[in-house]
């Protein structure tokens, strides 16, 4: 009696498997990285996305030197700019911030999604990303010429210029989301 009902199963099995074969075979096509210079990415038509990994990317920006640094350089190291260790050059104290940090969350076809999974994420031909992110500004503007070390206290390293930032000046500042791109080949 247990036959039968096996037989039938298993022939509705091997009779639904054109049924069940996929619409087409994904071939490599690219690596992209998207940032969120773009407000909204779409897969193009004929693609497949596979997100693999979304990260926050906390760019820096330039704020004023805390006063009273400028100082002369003296023995106790080598200078970054000669190797010499010993001499005197002026010492400029560059001060850097943090911009903001994003959650790592994007928008895909007008939903919040948050990528705390370690699964990877496909998107069809079509679907839409949208990716946080702004610009902060430069609040101070930095010039250190050529060949003259200054202090930079993120780093809490002394570095050879040249260095220029100007106050106002944008500062991107957004999630990154690295993926592969797949053609879908009928």
């Amino acid at each position: 009696m247990m036959k039968a009902p096996f037989s039938i199963l298993l022939s509705l099995v091997f009779s639904g498997i054109s049924v069940l074969q996929g619409q087409g075979t994904l071939q490599f096509n690219q690596v992209r990285v998207l940032d969120a210079s773009s407000p909204t990415y779409t897969v193009p038509a004929g693609k497949v996305w596979k997100i693999e990994n979304i990260s926050t990317n906390r760019s820096l920006y330039a704020t004023p030197p805390s006063a009273n640094f400028n100082t002369t350089w003296s023995t106790g190291g080598t200078n970054p700019c000669t190797g010499a260790s010993s001499g005197t050059s002026n010492v400029q104290q560059l001060n850097f911030s943090l911009c903001r940090q994003f959650p790592t969350e994007a928008i895909i076809n007008g939903v919040r999604h948050n990528f705390s999974s370690a699964s990877p994420i496909w998107l069809p031909a079509g679907s839409t990303l949208q990716l946080y992110g702004t610009f902060c500004n430069h609040t101070a503007t930095v010039s250190v010429p050529a060949g003259v070390p200054y202090y930079d206290n993120y780093y809490g390293a002394y570095l050879c210029g040249p260095v220029s930032y100007t106050a106002s000046t944008p500062v991107t500042n957004s999630i990154l989301v690295s993926l592969i791109e797949f053609n879908v080949i009928p």
